[in-house]
């Protein structure tokens, strides 16, 4: 009698292309959670950078701006008052979350490049951070309410116009 011990070259072909398919399969499933929690960690790392700055201006005193650069992909910050040493470091999206415009009640489009004045009070005017993937899909909008600080996400350009617009019919007319 004439035994076979192992496995034919076919068997263990069957097996590795298996495993491969299960491995590509738990490799696409993962990609978009991990997206989303790049997106979000990116969104938690602006909004710290923007309460850093608001509480920098009040307790210093001293008025600041953030300086957004969509070509660098970076937000920067910037003390007014040159004799107050600023240690905020600047905002990245890194590979993964680009800062594609930043928009401000009354404007139409995004601006490629724009200065955020901060005063002494911690107070900004209003505005809205466009943010996207590195492929340049699923944008998302951060909304920093000027006077409180208070940060909404959305991901619908006509709300943050909308929410705008609310901002802005809700200030005291001085006439």
């Amino acid at each position: 009698m004439n035994r076979r011990r192992g496995f034919t070259l076919i068997e263990l072909v069957a097996v590795v292309v298996l495993i491969a398919l299960v491995a590509s399969v738990a490799t696409v499933s993962l990609q978009e959670p991990l997206k989303n929690a790049k997106r979000k960690d990116a969104i938690e790392r602006y909004t710290a950078f923007d309460r850093a700055i608001r509480s920098w201006t009040r307790r210093r005193g001293a008025s600041a701006k953030i300086v957004v650069d969509i070509e660098r992909n970076i937000a920067s910050v910037e003390s007014t008052t040159k004799r107050v040493p600023l240690n905020i470091p600047p905002f990245s999206g890194g590979r993964t979350v680009r800062i594609r415009g930043v928009r401000q009640p009354g404007q139409s489009d995004a601006k490629n490049e724009l200065e955020i004045p901060f005063a002494e009070s911690g107070i900004s005017p209003s505005y809205a951070l466009e943010l996207r993937d590195a492929l340049g899909q699923n944008q998302s909008y951060l909304l920093f309410v000027g006077v409180s600080g208070e940060v909404m996400e959305t991901n619908d350009a006509d709300k943050v116009m909308q929410l705008f617009q609310a901002l802005t019919s809700r200030r005291p007319h001085t006439d």
